[in-house]
């Protein structure tokens, strides 16, 4: 079932001896949605989630939450190659963007620009009309183009 935290939820189920793949999420209208998908989108939303509550554990467990002085900063210091601090930087900007977006967004940009899915699919997916889920990849591609030109 999908909470506040997590807008949505994938399962299965077998009915039958057939195993079958479901998502819910409470839609725009706060009804709760139960839909069944078939495993290609099951196992991208699936690996979506996981990859997330994976950031979440690193950042937990090897994030130091300690505020340090510069200087303390500098004695931690390795020296880097400029060409490989200019790739982790970017790298750290593009991920940053990324992260800025909204769950949903997130969710529905990957569905739409990693696994291909069509503004159409994405909308029966998440029980909502095409116009919202195309309103919202543009508003994030303006979001990611933003940050990105800020940023680099």
């Amino acid at each position: 079932m999908a909470n506040h935290e997590d807008p949505y939820c994938v399962f299965t189920d077998e009915i039958d001896s057939v195993k079958k793949y479901y998502v819910s999420f409470t839609d725009g209208n706060g009804d709760f949605q139960k839909v069944e998908v078939n495993i290609e989108i099951y196992t991208a939303l699936e690996e979506s989630r996981k990859n997330e509550k994976r950031q979440t554990n690193f950042i937990n467990r090897h994030v130091e939450h300690t505020e340090l002085s510069e200087e303390e900063l500098l004695m931690r210091a390795q020296p880097v190659h400029i060409d490989e601090f200019a790739k982790r930087e970017q790298s750290e900007l593009i991920r940053a963007a990324f992260l800025s977006l909204t769950k949903i967004q997130r969710r529905r940009f990957v569905l739409s620009h990693v696994y291909g899915m069509s503004y159409e699919d994405v909308a029966q997916l998440e029980g909502c009309r095409f116009q919202t889920v195309s309103r919202s990849i543009k508003a994030a591609k303006k979001m990611l183009t933003e940050s990105l030109q800020i940023g680099g």
